[in-house]
């Protein structure tokens, strides 16, 4: 039989195969999304965690140099600091003579001493970085001018 081929009969396997491609191309699709969305979302806490370091050294560095880099005083102050605003409020806290005399107590004056001056002061300290992070710190300063 010249000029006759005969054909194999079909094999199953060879459909398969085809379909075993697609479907473990669609397992490293879904596999591969995931990792770049924990990637993605590791970086983004990243990049907040750095702010919140750097918001919480700056915080810390103000509310330190009250008292001693600037003068203590009840106020508001605020500024801008390498992409950082940050405001404190000090306010001054009232003597024991001011706290008897606004309940109706013996105050020093009244005995015939002189007042001690009150060099309390409560400051609070916010900084905000702008991707929105807020820090904010608070303390009990002395102040040493007479």
């Amino acid at each position: 039989m010249i000029g006759v081929r005969r054909s194999r009969p079909f094999n199953v396997q060879q459909g398969f195969a085809l379909i075993e491609v697609l479907i473990a191309s669609a397992v490293v699709a879904v596999v591969l999304g995931a990792l770049v969305a924990g990637v993605t979302g590791a970086l983004r806490s990243d990049r907040r965690a750095e702010s919140m370091q750097r918001s919480l050294l700056l915080a810390q560095s103000r509310l330190e140099a009250v008292g001693i880099a600037d003068p203590l005083q009840s106020g508001v102050r605020e500024g801008d600091v390498d992409g950082l605003h940050w405001k404190q409020v000090a306010t001054r806290l009232a003597s024991n003579a001011t706290a008897a005399s606004q309940q109706g107590g013996t105050t020093v004056a009244q005995t015939g001493a002189s007042p001690p001056a009150s060099n309390l002061y409560w400051v609070e300290l916010s900084v905000r970085a702008r991707d929105g992070t807020q820090l904010a710190l608070a303390g009990l300063k002395m102040s040493t001018a007479k």
